[in-house]
């Protein structure tokens, strides 16, 4: 599609450049950093650091670059979507160990997981090694027809 009204493209690009600035001051806040440090990160200073988070402006490529290295969820910045590396070191470790699993351990997991998730909504549970076997089980099936 093809937009050939001026004002129009000019009002979506304002929009743009308003959440971009508000979701780099949410990523500055987040690693705790002022204006004026997040700005120094990248070599940029402090009003430019004001302008962006204002939407009036938005980073070069090498300030986002620079940030990046530091922590900042460049992808969130740009997009509004986050991605992996934004985990808690508790959700990273436990994704590691997860992984570290073979399938009957994955699938125990798994089913670990659902009960405390009914567990949580007030639903009565029962955990019992035949229930995790079965869940074990038909993980294991569903993995080896993925990989068919």
């Amino acid at each position: 599609m093809i937009v050939r009204n001026s004002a129009l493209v000019k009002h979506l690009s304002e929009i743009l450049r308003e959440l971009i600035g508000v979701r780099l001051r949410e990523e500055r806040e987040r690693l705790g950093l002022s204006q004026e440090d997040f700005a120094a990160i990248g070599g940029a200073s402090r009003r430019s650091q004001i302008d962006w988070e204002q939407g009036k402006f938005v980073p070069n490529v090498e300030f986002l670059v620079a940030v990046a290295g530091e922590g900042v969820d460049v992808l969130y910045v740009l997009t509004g979507q986050r991605t992996y590396k934004t985990l808690t070191d508790e959700e990273k470790d436990l994704i590691k160990g997860f992984n570290a699993l073979d399938l009957v351990g994955k699938a125990g997991v798994i089913s670990l997981i659902k009960g405390m998730v009914q567990a949580s909504k007030g639903t009565d549970i029962h955990f019992s090694s035949l229930a995790i076997h079965e869940d074990a089980k038909a993980y294991m099936v569903k993995n080896k027809q993925k990989e068919k």
